[in-house]
Formats: structure tokens, sequence, C-alpha cells
């Protein structure tokens, strides 16, 4: 009887999962000294490793974790060649016919696995586009802000200068009231006396 070998690539079981100290980030690393592999982002591994004993622990990329041959944990003699849809989770042949998986879905694990890679490179190449279109809209953004900054610094000079026409020119307009209404009072105080 020819078995067939399945290698699982562990960090697939981690993929879509966020940084466990809730920053919000996508987890990047794997500590395997931390109570059962806890996941981190670049940023939380380095804040939180920070004393003696935390600096010795060792993250590994989520994306170069070691393959691994994986048996089945109930029928230690059968490997783990069955993804269970419904549990979501890696199952053997003897596991299938078990009550606990009665009524459920399964696919080949190597088929799951390549569904998976096909949607992460699907996801890699939407966002990638996604990318693509959100820096050239933030470059026109950009764009439109120093246009918008150079329009804004013209108008400001010329209302400047003509600020300074209009100040001017009252200035005039009155110094002119000014020399008229003493040229009134002049002539008014030459009438009365006269």
């Amino acid at each position: 009887m020819e078995t067939i070998e399945y290698v699982e690539i562990s960090y697939i079981n981690y993929l879509g999962h966020l940084c466990e100290e809730e920053c919000g980030k996508a987890a990047e690393l794997v500590c395997t000294d931390c109570k059962q592999g806890t996941l981190f982002c670049g940023d939380c591994f380095s804040m939180t490793h920070t004393s003696k004993t935390m600096q010795k622990h060792v993250a590994q990329p989520l994306t170069q974790l070691e393959t691994t041959k994986k048996r089945c944990p109930d029928h230690t003699d059968l490997l783990l060649e069955y993804f269970c849809i419904d549990c979501t989770e890696l199952v053997c042949v003897k596991c299938i016919l078990m009550k606990q998986h009665k009524d459920h879905k399964f696919v080949q694990s190597t088929e799951y696995r390549s569904k998976i890679s096909n949607e992460i490179n699907e996801s890699q190449a939407m966002l990638s586009s996604r990318i693509k279109i959100l820096a050239k809209t933030q470059k026109s953004i950009e764009l439109s802000i120093q246009e918008l900054s150079e329009v804004h610094s013209e108008l400001n000079s010329r209302i400047q200068v003509e600020w300074g026409k209009v100040l001017t020119a009252t200035k005039h307009r009155i110094a002119n009231m000014l020399t008229y209404s003493a040229y009134v009072e002049q002539e008014k105080s030459k009438c009365f006396f006269e």
C-alpha cells in the first residue's frame, strides 16, 4: 500500500490572524517561547520583549516556519491527509470515519493547501493593485494640495497688494478731505471777517 506523504506549511494556520497584543496589525511573528506560540506584529514583539528573560525569546516569521510532516494525534500510524471543512482541521482517513466527523465535508489537504495558496496569491494581487491605486491617489492629492497652496499664496499676495492700494487711496482721500475742510474753514473765516 502506497502512502501519500503530506507536508503541512505551518504558517497557513496563522494567515489572517492579528497581533495578540490587540494593536490591530496583522501578525508577522510567532514567539515559540511565549504561551502556545503567541502571535505578534514586529513592533509589539519588540515592545513586549524588553526584559532580560523576554529578550532570550526567539521570534520566527510566520512565512518562514519550517514545514513538518504531521501525523494524526489519535491515529499515530496515519498522516493528516484530509481537511475537514466543517471543523476546519486536518484529519486522517480513520478520523473521517469517526462519529465526530459524520456527514462532514472533506478535501485532500494538498487540494486545500493549493486553494489557500491561490486565494493568498489573488488577495496579494488585489492588494498590490489597490496599493498602486492608493499611491496614485495620494500623489494626486499631494499635487492638488501643492497647487492649492500656491493659489493660496498668490491670492494672499494679491489681497495684500490690493489692500495696500485701498489703504493708500483711503489715506489720500482723508488727506484731501482734511485739506478741503481746512480750506473751507479758512474761506468761512475770511467771509465772516470781511
